[in-house]
């Protein structure tokens, strides 16, 4: 929808700045709205030069500071608002026009805080400034990236993982056993033998959720001294640790060649390791 009006009647005009075109609402002394105008960046200066001069608002981002000192050099009074001071203004679905109208609500408030219009001069500071921080934060990041060089040695993540899966094990030969004495049958043997593994798979999930995901560590870990990390070196969130032991299950599964994978990986991880994202360090403090 689109209405011009006389420019007379426009006190204060709201602009939502978008990649090729802009979204105008202007309202009048008494709040209501007189224009609704969608312009491309090229037509923005033209439609408004002859516009008596009135109160612009923005929502304050790098490409409105141009903007604004375009627009004031035709005497307008241009305010740039902090994005999140302009939502609570804004009435039912988001839209430009919507956008465009909370911002002329919202430029109007006197209690409003403003961000003042920089000078060239001050964006490029601005722009050299966020430079050396993206310089200072690069070698951090880039290590992020990179895959840790202090993961524990196989000989205790072999250990933890011996006794993590003897006392899956274990529970699943009982499991398999009680199924056997129940059926009766000689011929249920390999029905018993195939749930034993379903059930070894579901019991080893289960052992994962239980020790890993809401104790953060499983009783093979701990005798081993070792805890869970990311390959930045920080600790795994919950859903971050609930991902491992979905992970961990895929590697038991395939017959423990996601375990076995870490035998000839380069970094000594397996499947679920590298699926993840995480892996076993030695214990801090240990």
């Amino acid at each position: 929808m689109s209405h011009k009006s006389t420019p007379s009647t426009i006190s204060t005009i709201g602009i939502d700045i978008g990649k090729n075109s802009f979204h105008l609402v202007g309202l009048d002394q008494r709040g209501a709205i007189v224009l609704q105008q969608k312009v491309s960046r090229a037509q923005l200066e033209r439609r408004l030069v002859n516009v008596p001069n009135c109160l612009i608002g923005m929502e304050a981002c790098s490409g409105a500071h141009h903007i604004g000192r375009q627009l004031a050099a035709l005497g307008h009074d241009v305010r740039l608002i902090p994005a999140q001071y302009v939502k609570p203004f804004l009435k039912g679905h988001k839209n430009d026009y919507r956008d465009a109208e909370a911002i002329a609500e919202a430029v109007q408030r006197p209690t409003m805080r403003f961000v003042a219009i920089k000078t060239p001069e001050q964006m490029d500071l601005l722009s050299s400034f966020a430079d050396i921080q993206l310089e200072a934060e690069a070698p951090r990041l880039h290590n992020a990236m990179e895959l840790p060089p202090q993961a524990a040695a196989l000989r205790p993540r072999m250990l933890a993982g011996l006794v993590d899966s003897g006392i899956v094990l274990a529970a699943a030969v009982v499991f398999a056993l009680t199924f056997l004495v129940f059926a009766g049958m000689p011929a249920q043997r390999n029905l018993a033998l195939l749930s034993g593994a379903v059930a070894g798979s579901c019991l080893w999930f289960l052992f994962q959720c239980i020790f890993l995901v809401y104790g953060k560590a499983t009783p093979g870990m701990r005798m081993a001294e070792l805890e869970l990390c990311t390959f930045a070196g920080d600790p795994v969130s919950l859903m971050g640790r609930a991902g491992r032991a979905m992970a961990s299950t895929l590697s038991a599964v395939s017959l423990g060649l996601g375990f076995a994978w870490a035998l000839v990986d380069e970094d000594t991880l397996g499947w679920h390791d590298r699926m993840t994202q995480t892996h076993l360090r030695k214990a801090i403090g240990n």
